[in-house]
Order: C-alpha cells, then structure tokens, then sequence
C-alpha cells in the first residue's frame, strides 16, 4: 500500500490498485494531511489507539476513525455525527439518526389525506395535524354517502347502548337514547312523560308534510301487538271507508269499545248469516236506540214501562203515533178533529171529549208525535187532591184530567187513566172506550 512521494506529495495506492487517498504535504507537526477518494480495498487498515476521544473536526472537515485504548474498539465522529461505534458486528445507530430517519420518512413518505404530518428535528418530536373535518366516503362499512363529523362540537363522548345515531350534517353527532335497536327490535321510548313514543310516516307528495302518526295509548295493561296480513291489502285508517273486511281465524267477531258501527249499506237479508244468539238480547247490554223499523210477526213477551220524568212536561213511555196538525203543548191532552186537527179536550160536550184522545209530547204531532196510551207526566195541574192508583177523568178545563168525576147537564163523563203520584202530575193514560153524558 506503498506509493512514492514526489516533493512531500504522493498518492496511496492499495494492493488491487485502487487510490483511496491523496498526500498534500506535511503539515507542522508531522502529520500528513490527506483526502479520500473513495472505497478503502486494502486488506488492512491501521488506526492508532487513542486514550481519550480525538477532537471533533470542524463542520465540512469531515469525520475521524480511531480506536480507543480503553476497549480496543474502533469509532467515528463528525461534526454531525456523534460517536459510533464501528468494529461491532451490527452497526448500532444513535437516537438522533433514528429520529432524523423515521421522521423524515414519516413526514415525507406515502399519501396522507386529512392530515398534515411535521418533524421537528431540535427536539425530535413528530406533529400530526388532522383537518378541520374528517370526510368518509364510500360503501364500506354500510355507507353510501358522505358522513361529516364536525370539528370542536358538543357531541356525546360516552355514547348510549344500543341507541341510533343522529346528526343535522354541521354539529356533532348524537346518540339518541330514546331510539334504539337491540337484534331485531326496534324501540322507541317516550322523552316526556306526557307523550307516548310514535313512528311519524310522511306522505309521498313531494316536501310533504302530512303525516301518519303510529302512536300507543297512554297507559296499556299489558303488552300489545299488531299483526300485518301475510297477503297483499291495505292497513288504512278507521276513518276511511272500504268496500269489505274478512274476519279470519277465532274468534270471528269485533269487540270495539265507545265507538260506534253503522250498518249503511249492508243488507241483513242477503250479506249477514248465522242467527244472534238470544243471550246477548236477554241481557241489559242490548238496546235498540233511535227510529227503528219492524215488519213481519213479532213476539214481545214482557213491555218495561218505567215512571216518567216528573220534571219533564210530555216525558212518555208507550204507544205514540205522528199524525195530524196544530201547534201542541207538551203534557196538554187533546182529541182529533175530522180535520185532522189536535184540539184542546175538555168534559163540556161530547165533540170534544168522546173523538180519539191522546197526550200532547211535543209542539208538533207529525214529528213529536201523541200519546195514545202509556206512562206520561201531564203539563198541568190535576184538578183535587190524588193519590196513587185513583181514576182519573177528563176534565171539563180544557185539556186537563181531574180525580173528580163531571155532574153538569151536558158533560161527559170519561176515565182517562190512572195517578201515579200524589203531587207531580204523572199517571197512566189509557182513555176508555165508553162513556156517561149527563142528562
């Protein structure tokens, strides 16, 4: 590894013929001064042990190799790098080449979307950045549009088991508590104690606004469940009016509570089959209420007559018909003209006490209609002094009844009924058939 020195300048030249260093000159103390010109290729290459670690060569002066006495071990240092140990058989790498390595290819390598990654090499710190919004997109994971997740919100950071997740597209999101959904159930919960939950389904016009709400009662006793049909129909409101509905499966029948069933349209004859069984008219739950047609032979075993209002003038129970005109008061009695007129009835004479008599119920007969016989509250007064189960006649006072029997010449004496009471004028109206006319 020998080269010739021409004037204190030469070149070192290994065994394969490689120059790896140049010779400038002498410096003052002996020592020569030289430059590298690339890869060593000797076989051997000497360094000097040293005692103590050589000064660290200026910055653009390079790096020194040299062997320190107290371990026989060979080093380098620079001006940028610190010492190194060279003679192990890995190299080891301090912490600032580490940190100088990971940083800057942490930094600088591969793609980063939404986040903006510094080395700060004085103190070997990383500093990762995230934008103000983070964007994910795509289908993965169920989704199919964009979901935002907004920057210093107030959102919910413990969220609620099992509960849906819900935004407005700028604020956090938020995990409703009263909505969840646990395997297959979906529940909704109610957030004041005051409304029940519901499920509010929107009409299909466009920006409708219109609702079907599917709202439970505000208390139930248990349970309750609703059951679709597994064939195509329609589940509409109660409101709305459908040509059919079929009954399937048992029990065959509605119950249906406070509300009310309008036969309209449906024809008992030809539509409805089966017969009514006679318990459910035997008891008190069955009435017959409004205008009612019977026709054909029917056999009623026992009429229920009940004492009228005595504070009803024209309250009546029995045989009524709505025939004739005049302009009646209720609780007045009447007879009827050839005219067809309902005049006053009084016991003076036998055109107006002995014709078909009957107990005014209102101001119009065809509408209100008159008693021909039943329980029934008179307007006025009884004439005497009656008392329960006494006959009572007609009155020669217009369109009153008496407990005294008429004895002027030329009246008529008729029985109209019978009292009911001591003092408020009700009784049972049922004028007889024959009657006395005072010679």
């Amino acid at each position: 590894m020998k080269s010739p020195k021409v004037k204190g300048i030469g070149e070192v030249v290994t065994e394969y013929g490689a120059r790896v260093m140049k010779i400038f000159k002498k410096g003052l103390l002996g020592r020569s001064l030289f430059d590298f010109y690339g890869d060593v290729k000797a076989n051997t290459l000497a360094t000097k042990e040293s005692a103590t670690a050589p000064t660290t060569p200026l910055d653009g002066a390079g790096g020194i190799m040299y062997t320190k006495s107290s371990d026989g071990k060979l080093y380098y240092k620079s001006n940028e790098v610190s010492e190194v140990e060279l003679s192990s058989s890995g190299a080891t790498l301090t912490q600032e080449q580490v940190e100088d390595f990971a940083g800057a290819l942490i930094a600088t390598g591969g793609t980063k979307t939404n986040i903006a990654v510094t080395y700060q090499d004085a103190t070997g710190d990383v500093d990762f950045v995230v934008a103000s919004d983070l964007n994910t997109t795509g289908t993965a994971g169920g989704l199919s549009s964009t979901l935002v997740v907004g920057s210093g919100g107030t959102g919910a950071t413990t969220l609620t088991s099992d509960g849906v997740l819900t935004g407005n597209g700028t604020s956090a999101i938020q995990s409703e508590a009263n909505v969840k959904v646990t395997s297959n159930i979906l529940t909704i919960t109610n957030e004041e104690d005051d409304e029940a939950g519901y499920i509010k389904i929107l009409e299909a016009a466009d920006n409708g606004t219109n609702s079907i709400d599917l709202k439970a009662p505000s208390a139930l006793a248990a349970d309750r469940v609703i059951t679709l049909p597994s064939t195509a129909g329609t589940l509409a409101l109660t409101s709305e009016l459908h040509s059919s509905v079929t009954l399937t499966g048992t029990p065959d029948y509605i119950t249906i509570s406070g509300q009310e069933i309008t036969r309209n349209a449906i024809d008992l004859a030809s539509d409805v089959t089966g017969v009514l069984p006679s318990a459910n008219l035997d008891s008190d739950t069955a009435h017959l209420t409004t205008d009612q047609t019977f026709t054909g032979k029917k056999t009623i075993n026992a009429r229920s007559f009940a004492l009228t209002d005595a504070s009803t003038h024209g309250d009546a129970i029995g045989d009524v018909v709505y025939i004739g005109t005049g302009s009646l008061t209720a609780g007045k009695i009447y007879y009827l003209r050839t005219n067809s007129a309902w005049v006053e009835a009084d016991a003076d004479g036998a055109s107006t006490a002995t014709p078909l008599l009957g107990v005014a119920l209102g101001s119009d007969p065809s509408s209100d209609g008159v008693l021909l016989r039943g329980m029934v509250t008179l307007s006025e007064e009884i004439g005497g002094t009656e008392a329960i189960g006494n006959l009572l006649y007609l009155d020669t006072t217009s369109g009153t009844a008496t407990v005294t029997a008429p004895s002027g010449s030329g009246d008529i004496v008729r029985v109209i009924g019978y009292a009911l009471s001591t003092d408020n004028d009700q009784i049972w109206f049922n004028p007889d058939n024959s009657w006395v006319e005072i010679a």
